[in-house]
């Protein structure tokens, strides 16, 4: 679970502008996956695709690329938005050894990660036994 905190005082005037700009979602960071033998897979944390804001308003609080969007109350009692990304792992079998989110230094976002977790795919799924091919 993630969320971002965008710094710009002036980023719900410019939104429309950005949306141009980077149509695959704005640039907020990079989640760095360093595994056991050294390798490392990088994965872009895009504003709309991936994250967005802790504030955004709830009935547009959807992006592309996320299993759910959960809401909480922060202290204000003021609705706070975390978001579930789900990467599928390219290599399951290497052990991963951390997990870094790095600034890109494009915008002046903030990343906030609540939570990482994993989970192993079972092997008697849908496309493995043939079923409803």
């Amino acid at each position: 679970m993630h969320t971002a905190f965008v710094h710009d005082p002036d980023d719900k005037t410019v939104a429309g502008v950005r949306i141009r700009e980077w149509i695959y979602g704005w640039p907020c960071g990079n989640y760095v996956v360093q595994y056991a033998d050294g390798s490392r897979a990088i994965l872009p944390v895009r504003l709309t695709n991936n994250i967005k804001r802790f504030d955004t308003a709830s009935a547009s609080r959807a992006t592309l690329d996320n299993r759910y969007a959960w809401t909480i109350d922060d202290a204000n009692g003021a609705p706070v938005h975390l978001f579930q990304w789900e990467w599928v792992n390219p290599k399951p079998d290497e052990e991963i050894v951390r997990v870094v989110a790095e600034h890109d230094g494009v915008l002046d976002v903030s990343l906030s990660v609540f939570a990482v977790s994993g989970r192993v795919v079972r092997s008697d799924t849908v496309a493995d036994t043939g079923h409803g091919r």
